[in-house]
């Protein structure tokens, strides 16, 4: 519960800072359409063969999580705590 309620105050902080900038719904250089084709290839194939269905949604946990850490280490403070 106090997580989200952090979770919930660092998320509204930061659309309000940043507001300002204009909304973006696309991927660039047609990339989106590519994603979008082979996600739902892979969750078409997931429904035959269910197996496939979890091992996609472990490499989606396991790359967000990866994503997630690069995204906290661009932080200059919280690099020098990661890679000591």
């Amino acid at each position: 519960m106090i997580l989200s309620l952090i979770f919930g105050v660092f998320v509204t902080v930061l659309s309000g800072v940043l507001s300002f900038l204009p909304k973006v719904t696309t991927i660039p250089w047609g990339v989106d359409s590519v994603l979008v084709q082979g996600v739902g290839y892979f969750h078409f194939i997931g429904r035959v063969f269910p197996p496939i269905e979890i091992m996609l949604t472990g490499f989606f946990i396991v790359m967000g999580f990866k994503f997630t850490l690069k995204l906290i280490a661009m932080i200059p403070i919280v690099r020098g705590l990661l890679h000591k």
